[in-house]
């Protein structure tokens, strides 16, 4: 059955080195373009900071040509994110489960009608579809419950969260097994090779999934157990939306949609990131993500610790009554030109601190803290 599934289509595998290779010689032939869209992006990021957190900075200021490096990182590396997500599903879906022998993708989505109307044809891609798409939904609740848990229970050991997502991701490789031999009806479906590429591949996605998380979280600017929870949800929703959109790809390349496919990425991340900048507070949430100053780990929150020296230079709308050597708790703290640009709420208004009146920073009391005093 695999060989007969093999000849169906001969879709050539898709390796590191080959999707990276090919990628890089496509991306230097454009360098010049691209690096025009990644700073007009940059450029429009800016200007939804500006936008949004109300704060008054000319556009052509000193500080956009700081700020654009810092948002053209992030730029890129949500690019790379996006790209990464798309090339760790397509070795799966393209690498032969044997040597010569037929892949995921075409066991999915058979080519010839023959086979497409075969009762046995049918079920095996229904086992397939529904193992890829339970894989999709496990992760996206994994990851969800545990960073939530670790955002509202901030003492939390690290490692713990680790381990439970690591021992997802194996079951998940583990999984593959049982659910390929019922599907094929072979006791040995598939080969150590095949298996490899899946556990790569889960790590990848769960390096992405990460710093999708970690992002979505640092850009909240007022963290309490419901934005977790709603972003957990939307976090959830995405991710099983990228598990139906690699279904999709996996259709697209059985009926020849190959050639360098991570093009076809880079060029979807940019379309992405640039309607986000189109939305002004979609696009400032990310790109606080880069120039908000923080000293709380779990989210863009400080309080200033002020020079008693110079106490008078400082506003006292933003003094804590009970400690009136420090501030409350500043959800919008940016640096510029030797000043600092506070506000207390994204509502509230917008006060310039000189460096000379502050001694330093502190941390705003964590999450899980602040609901045990309620």
């Amino acid at each position: 059955m695999l060989k007969e599934a093999a000849e169906q289509l001969e879709i050539p595998t898709i390796t590191p080195f080959g999707l990276v290779s090919r990628l890089l010689a496509w991306m230097a032939k454009r360098a010049a373009p691209l690096a025009g869209i990644a700073i007009s992006i940059a450029a429009l990021l800016w200007s939804d900071f500006r936008h949004e957190f109300k704060l008054p900075i000319g556009f052509t200021s000193s500080n956009m040509l700081t700020a654009l490096p810092s948002l053209a990182a992030i730029v890129c590396m949500a690019v790379g994110c996006i790209v990464t997500g798309v090339a760790g599903p397509a070795m799966v879906l393209t690498h032969p489960l044997r040597k010569n022998s037929t892949s995921l993708a075409q066991l999915c989505f058979p080519v010839d009608s023959a086979s497409a109307a075969d009762p046995g044809g049918q079920r095996t891609a229904r086992i397939i579809r529904f193992y890829w798409v339970g894989m999709g939904v496990l992760s996206a609740v994994a990851w969800t419950v545990v960073i939530a848990w670790d955002s509202i229970w901030p003492d939390t050991p690290l490692w713990a969260g680790l381990l439970v997502l690591f021992a997802i991701i194996l079951f998940q490789t583990v999984s593959a097994q049982p659910a390929l031999r019922c599907a094929l009806n072979e006791p040995n479906p598939a080969s150590t090779s095949f298996y490899s590429t899946l556990l790569f591949s889960l790590i990848l996605q769960a390096l992405v999934a990460f710093w999708a998380m970690y992002a979505l979280l640092n850009s909240i600017v007022t963290l309490t157990t419901l934005d977790v929870a709603t972003r957990g949800v939307a976090f959830a929703a995405i991710m099983i939306a990228a598990t139906a959109f690699q279904i999709w790809v996996a259709w697209r390349v059985t009926q020849g949609w190959y050639p360098n496919i991570l093009k076809h990425a880079v060029c979807l991340a940019l379309f992405l990131l640039g309607f986000i900048g189109m939305i002004p507070p979609l696009g400032a949430r990310l790109a606080s993500f880069a120039l908000l100053s923080t000293a709380t780990d779990e989210r863009p929150c400080t309080v200033l610790l002020f020079n008693s020296a110079v106490h008078d230079g400082v506003p006292e709308s933003i003094v804590d009554t009970q400690h009136p050597s420090q501030s409350k708790e500043l959800r919008v703290v940016f640096p510029s030109d030797n000043k600092l640009y506070v506000k207390e709420s994204m509502a509230s208004t917008t006060y310039l601190i000189d460096f000379k009146a502050l001694i330093g920073t502190a941390s705003c009391p964590n999450l899980g803290e602040q609901n045990g005093h309620q």
